[in-house]
């Protein structure tokens, strides 16, 4: 291939001509994709799929963003940022450690007289709900980001937030590839 051109010092044209030992088929082919979404773009966004849950929760995936909404707060995520959504047990370890601290510790008192028998009595049933309340656990619904992680209790796994999770990772791995 032989590239011309032309260069221009004190007015006057002085011409160039130089080789290159590259053949056509082996040429790289750059392309740009015009499917990326710059943030600064105001763009509408579609919504893919809704989920309405009972504790007045609403999970909202758009083309672009997961969003969480509550009562109290409005959380949203890119698409670009999520790792994977998943839906976890876990068991509640403040109520957990806490009435597993002081059910014992009243147990003993009650048995020493050192608490009034109702006032024992009352503590000790209170340490044993916290307890069995920690034990249950509770449904949580984690979003992973590269570095962190977000989780939103959950009433209980249900159908359709078990379909929203499965479309909002499908819609992640498809952006990855």
């Amino acid at each position: 291939m032989k590239y011309h051109y032309q260069l221009r010092t004190n007015k006057e044209p002085q011409k160039y001509e130089f080789t290159v030992n590259i053949r056509e088929d082996e040429t790289p082919h750059y392309f740009y994709h015009y499917s990326w979404e710059y943030d600064w773009v105001k763009v509408e966004e579609n919504i893919i799929t809704e989920c309405y849950l009972e504790s007045g929760h609403r999970l909202k995936l758009t083309n672009r963003r997961v969003y969480v909404k509550h009562k109290n707060y409005n959380k949203y995520w890119d698409l670009k940022s999520l790792i994977s959504i998943d839906i976890t047990f876990k068991r509640l370890m403040l109520p957990l450690v806490i009435g597993g601290i002081s059910a014992p510790l009243s147990f003993v008192a009650l048995v020493s007289r050192f608490l009034p028998l109702w006032t024992g009595l009352a503590i000790l049933f209170i340490g044993i709900l916290l307890m069995v309340y920690g034990y249950r656990g509770s449904y949580q619904l984690l979003m992973q980001m590269s570095g962190s992680s977000f989780s939103i209790f959950l009433d209980d796994k249900t159908q359709p937030v078990i379909r929203f999770i499965n479309e909002v990772n499908k819609i992640i791995r498809k952006k990855v590839r």
